[in-house]
């Protein structure tokens, strides 16, 4: 494998873990300051001395990649001029960030605390949001609003914790680095949901992983990917990490990252605590914590917990309800369009794009169905659908464009109703005379809730991917990738009060969209005979 270089026409300069015994780089390990040291950590070698274009790293907890990203970013804020984007779920992770990361490097570090004071006298900046070494920048930023993201452009860019962050705002981020002649970016995070956020992006990846070579027999153990089944009981009831061929123990430094599928650009790594050599004193061997831990997971939280932080696999369980095996079941053989049945409810997810689903009747079992999805930045798009599907009912959000939908609603008099999401269930109306627009409320979490079920109880059909090409097929994949993101979590209010809710700032329009085609389809005075169902329009 070759190292990539930035390309200079400066001196050649050295390498990471080069400058890093070079400068004799210290970092904060809880209080305690030490030198850098790649001891114990031997699966680390490849990630700091060979650097692709793009890289992503889905990980467990406290497996060193955070420490790395922090010294690759002084490293090359040193080496060469340039600006790193540091992007943060949120502004108070950024202050975390410099206080419990960065600040303790650079002030521990001599040779840093004198660049960055070199810089500081000649109208450096050293502040939260801003560090200066040399004549390099690293800035720092939270992602939950697009204003932040797009304050500044870089070289390279870093994506730290991920999926806590607004993934709205990651397309927006990358934009950042596009004039620049390194395009550099990483994406780290623990997972939190299959196909969503870090697993998504190493989804796309090479998908590298730590393969164990036994050094009996030389059969290589993933051990990740087969756990529980490589940690093996001793005599004396321990557990030792053995080789699923012969059972010898494995030695957690004779490992290579092996990627499945050599040949893509994105460069990926999946790192687990699995593999970790740090034990308690009161632990005779790392593999004892580790199933302990295991097997006192027995609480769907504690199951979520052993799963994302120790082994590094995303979890689903009961708060993602929606899987590809339930979407799978509900699939029925039919092409989506005007053609596919009787338009019952229309819902509209509004957004700077729109997202429309339209729901009706299966014209022989008379089973409710999908008619089609869509998405579209062209507000007109909606009154051409209305005409062509016919549906008796549409439902569109309120907000965050109300006066938008309100002229959608009043173009459709009696026949739209805009959404809130806020208390009971009720119907009512806003506005007076002939600016008055019917409006539905619902709560957000029940509602959705039934949503979920319809389709776990497999009582609605959806189109079958197979018979879809094109714009129709893309339409269907991420009608499935956003149902699937649908996913409920128990937050805590100011008040101490717990309440389980589900998750905003994830790409889950076309759930949201089937969510009020279904409240539609319920505000519809609907009459499904076997007599003759209305003609259809044409899609255009």
């Amino acid at each position: 494998m070759s190292t990539i270089r930035i390309k200079t026409q400066k001196r050649t300069r050295m390498e990471l873990l080069d400058w890093i015994a070079h400068h004799k780089i210290m970092i904060q390990a809880g209080l305690k300051v030490r030198p850098f040291s790649l001891e114990g950590h031997e699966y680390l070698r490849e990630i700091y001395s060979e650097h692709a274009p793009e890289e992503v790293y889905e990980k467990a907890a406290q497996v060193g990649i955070s420490v790395y990203h922090v010294l690759k970013a002084l490293w090359l804020c040193d080496q060469y001029e340039l600006k790193v984007l540091y992007y943060f779920p949120t502004d108070d992770a950024v202050e975390e960030f410099g206080t419990d990361r960065l600040d303790p490097i650079i002030n521990n570090t001599l040779y840093l605390s004198e660049r960055v004071s070199e810089a500081r006298e000649t109208g450096g900046a050293y502040n939260r949001g801003l560090k200066q070494i040399g004549k390099s920048k690293v800035f720092m930023r939270g992602m939950m609003t697009k204003g932040k993201v797009k304050t500044v452009d870089g070289d390279y860019l870093v994506l730290d914790e991920l999926d806590e962050a607004n993934q709205e705002n990651k397309d927006f981020a990358f934009d950042r680095i596009l004039h620049s002649s390194l395009q550099w970016s990483s994406e780290l995070s623990q997972p939190t949901l299959p196909d969503f956020g870090i697993d998504q992006s190493f989804g796309e990846s090479d998908q590298r992983y730590w393969m164990l070579k036994c050094p009996a027999c030389g059969e290589y153990n993933c051990l990740e990917e087969n756990f529980p089944k490589n940690f093996m009981r001793r005599k004396d009831g321990g557990w030792y990490r053995g080789c699923l061929k012969c059972s010898s123990p494995l030695d957690m430094s004779l490992g290579e990252w092996v990627e499945r599928y050599p040949g893509r650009d994105k460069r990926g790594y999946h790192l687990s605590q699995l593999y970790t050599t740090i034990r308690p004193e009161h632990v005779r061997d790392p593999a004892d914590a580790i199933m302990k831990k295991y097997f006192k997971a027995r609480k769907p939280s504690q199951k979520k917990n052993f799963q994302i932080s120790i082994v590094g696999f995303p979890y689903g369980g009961e708060n993602q309800p929606i899987t590809d095996g339930v979407l799978d079941n509900c699939e029925a053989e039919y092409v989506m369009g005007p053609g596919a049945g009787m338009a019952t409810g229309m819902g509209i997810d509004v957004g700077d794009i729109l997202h429309i689903v339209v729901r009706g009747i299966n014209p022989i079992t008379l089973r409710p169905r999908i008619l089609w999805a869509e998405s579209t930045d062209d507000w007109d798009r909606l009154g051409q659908l209305m005409r062509i599907f016919c549906p008796q009912v549409g439902v569109i959000d309120a907000m965050p464009y109300k006066a938008s939908a309100k002229r959608f609603a009043l173009a459709f008099k009696g026949q739209v109703y805009i959404q809130y999401f806020k208390g009971r269930e009720q119907v009512t109306s806003e506005g007076e005379e002939e600016k008055e627009v019917q409006v539905i409320q619902v709560e957000r979490t029940e509602t959705l809730d039934d949503t979920c079920s319809e389709f776990v109880d497999c009582e609605i059909e959806i189109p079958a991917m197979r018979l879809h090409e094109g714009k129709q097929l893309q339409a269907i994949q991420d009608f499935r990738s956003h149902l699937k993101r649908l996913v409920s979590e128990t937050v805590e209010r100011p008040d101490g009060r717990k309440e389980r809710v589900y998750k905003g700032n994830v790409p889950n329009h076309f759930g949201m969209a089937a969510n009020s085609a279904r409240i539609a389809e319920g505000l519809a005075p609907v009459t499904v005979s076997s007599g003759t169902l209305p003609v259809f329009g044409r899609l255009h």
